[in-house]
């Protein structure tokens, strides 16, 4: 693990030149921070870990987000099957009607983004046109968000991720960022063994957290590599000192094969 904070090494590996290594990014914002604490996912609420995989579904709240209209077309939603292993799926949108189900299982939701789009977009008109939710079918809980505040951004924005099936975790980097008006304590949680769902299950731990976090700070590279195994799954949560604090989380993991 000498090379990981080699600047070329983690270059190579994002071009994948390095066999069995892999990075991934995570970000996530709240923009409604308030005085209880809350993950840091554009839904605002506090995520249910799935303890089963199900089938997905999305909707928008435009008509234009449709295959053939000026919005959203197609999403992509990538995450984990049953199994832990690393799965990802296309869904052709449907506007304010729900889309087909997905063929496969998630038992995670890492992202979904926006594929194709009726619009040539930039900043000005983006790809979609109303928020899509990502949802467990049958109109089941919401999962993740594609927002379209303050502008239509194209994927979804929640700071959360399970480790793999057959892959190691190492972290990086990790940011966080609070408006500069308000103050918010920023936690970083793991729970290991996430497929063991029978009583008595792995306890969730902090990894870390930052006090009194007001505009941006970042964790010291070298004061990081904590290591994480195969399902462990990985989440932050704020609390601000006030209300309406607008919380950013990023970071970024190495996964290297077991």
């Amino acid at each position: 693990m000498s090379n990981v904070l080699d600047r070329d090494f983690l270059i190579d590996v994002a071009r994948g030149n390095v066999s069995g290594h892999k990075l991934i990014q995570k970000f996530g914002r709240n923009e409604d921070v308030d005085t209880v604490i809350v993950d840091i996912n554009m839904l605002d609420v506090n995520y249910s870990w799935l303890q089963s995989a199900s089938t997905l579904e999305a909707i928008s709240t435009d008509v234009n987000d449709t295959a053939g209209g000026s919005g959203a077309q197609t999403i992509m939603i990538e995450g984990l099957d049953a199994s832990f292993n690393e799965i990802s799926e296309s869904l052709t949108m449907l506007g304010t009607s729900a889309t087909s189900a997905t063929s496969a299982s998630f038992i995670r939701v890492h992202r979904a983004y926006v594929v194709t789009s009726g619009t040539y977009s930039g900043t000005g008109s983006g790809s979609h046109l109303g928020d899509i939710k990502i949802r467990l079918s049958s109109a089941g809980a919401d999962q993740l968000l594609i927002s379209t505040s303050p502008l239509a951004v194209g994927q979804t924005q929640a700071a959360r991720y399970t480790i793999p099936n057959g892959k190691t975790g190492y972290l990086i980097d990790f940011t966080r960022s609070v408006d500069t008006s308000k103050v918010a304590d920023v936690y970083f949680f793991k729970r290991e063994n996430a497929d063991d769902v029978a009583t008595p299950f792995d306890a969730m731990r902090i990894v870390f957290m930052m006090d009194g976090v007001t505009d941006q700070m970042s964790r010291n590279r070298d004061g990081l590599m904590q290591k994480f195994l195969q399902k462990t799954d990985l989440w932050t949560a704020a609390v601000s000192t006030s209300v309406n604090a607008e919380v950013e989380v990023s970071f970024s993991l190495l996964l290297i094969d077991n």
